[in-house]
């Protein structure tokens, strides 16, 4: 017959709900068990409604930028770190700015990425002096300029890795 969820597998919950009956009047246990089982019906409703939200503004965020390309959406005034600059040097460039994430580029040529957090490690770790080099990240992920906006987007929210740089012919784009 029909059955109302409730917290846990079914044996659990048939020990939960005679513990109750036990210790409550039977009218009292069953209207709280019933109770439970409404609110986790109405919990699942809910995360399956955010979840088709988030879906829907998704795909209307990949069919607004459809036809547009990276060019047209990138960030144009940014920060880069040379490789030699000390983590003191990145830390004075983080503080006096709004960026957390930084290019670490060498003649227009894309060598490493530098976080925040691993600037904050770098700091805990007593490395102020050593260059930006030694604690970067150099596995990069980038765009070109020529590349779908769309693709990039879904790639972004695929990855969520904070930060691309973007290609022009190989040169990062400053």
């Amino acid at each position: 017959g029909p059955s109302v969820p409730g917290p846990g597998p079914a044996p659990g919950r048939v020990v939960l709900l005679t513990f109750a009956v036990t210790q409550l009047p039977v009218t009292t246990a069953y209207a709280v068990w019933t109770g439970l089982g409404a609110v986790g019906v109405s919990l699942i409703g809910i995360f399956v409604f955010f979840g088709a939200h988030s879906e829907n503004i998704m795909v209307q965020h990949l069919d607004f930028l459809r036809g547009h390309r990276v060019r047209e959406g990138m960030m144009t005034h940014f920060v880069a770190l040379s490789p030699a600059d000390t983590v003191r040097e990145a830390l004075n460039k983080l503080l006096q700015g709004s960026e957390h994430e930084f290019v670490v580029e060498q003649e227009g040529l894309v060598i490493g990425t530098l976080t925040r957090g691993q600037l904050i490690e770098a700091v805990k770790n007593d490395h102020m002096q050593k260059p930006v080099a030694h604690i970067m990240t150099t596995d990069v992920k980038t765009f070109d300029v020529q590349d779908k906006l769309s693709e990039a987007y879904a790639e972004l929210q695929k990855t969520k890795l904070p930060l691309y740089p973007v290609l022009d012919n190989g040169k990062l784009v400053l």
